[in-house]
């Protein structure tokens, strides 16, 4: 018979997921960022000039869309965008507030590969 597909699968990706990011000026990074993603990572090879951070700020998911991998193509294509322009790190803020919400974002962005700082930073 004939298939038909959920309207949230045909809506404009625009209307399914956003991410906010900032690009700031590489050359005006604070020094001690370098220092933040070594010790972090535990890669005392980098230098200086090999850390270039790009900050995601927020991200939003349509309910309708949730649980259909929308956050990961977007953490994937701002990955791709961040290292097209020279980034080499993305830096995510996450909302403390909210004990429950921090460890539920922590887990996920820890699926995906991501790295958490140490709470005293």
């Amino acid at each position: 018979g004939k298939r038909s597909w959920p309207l949230r699968l045909l809506l404009p990706p625009a209307q399914i997921g956003k991410a906010f990011v900032r690009f700031p000026d590489l050359g005006q990074q604070h020094p001690q960022m370098a220092s933040l993603v070594r010790q972090t990572l535990g890669r005392s090879d980098l230098k200086d000039s090999d850390v270039r951070i790009a900050v995601w700020v927020a991200q939003l998911v349509t309910p309708e869309a949730r649980g259909l991998g929308v956050d990961a193509k977007l953490l994937s294509k701002i990955m791709d965008v961040a290292h097209a322009r020279g980034y080499t790190f993305l830096l995510f803020v996450v909302d403390d507030r909210s004990p429950e919400l921090h460890g539920m974002l922590r887990a996920h962005y820890e699926s995906q590969g991501c790295v958490a700082i140490p709470e005293e930073n």
